[in-house]
């Protein structure tokens, strides 16, 4: 399956996208920062996030884009078998990054060419 994951780096997003490349899916994260996944020259157990899925993994690719914006996230979704939202609270304004996000997200899969796209939206 092609798979998109919003908030990719955050606690529960990081383990969505390393479940779902263990199956074998091909995973889009969406994400503010890159850095917030690992490459290969930094080992697992030294890095910060050793947790994270590698940003180099052949079946990950890792897009920079602003989820407040429902036309820079939609070629994230366009030609995906599922979309999740793993967004979740950080910091102050969190509440409002969750529901903004996801009103832009279901607008991004308004599209005709995303109908039919699964969404699964967690706080």
């Amino acid at each position: 399956m092609k798979i998109t994951v919003f908030g990719a780096t955050g606690g529960t997003g990081r383990h969505v996208v390393e479940q779902a490349l263990d199956a074998g899916h091909h995973v889009t994260a969406v994400v503010r920062d890159p850095a917030g996944l690992p490459r290969s020259d930094h080992p697992r157990s030294d890095h910060p996030r050793s947790d994270h899925p590698r940003s180099d993994h052949p079946r990950l690719d890792p897009v920079i884009a602003d989820v407040m914006r429902p036309a820079a996230i939609e070629a994230s979704v366009t030609g995906r078998d599922a979309v999740i939202s793993a967004l979740g609270p950080r910091g102050r304004g969190a509440g409002q990054v969750c529901a903004e996000g996801a009103r832009s997200i279901i607008a991004a899969l308004d599209d005709p060419a995303t109908a039919g796209h699964t969404i699964s939206l967690g706080y």
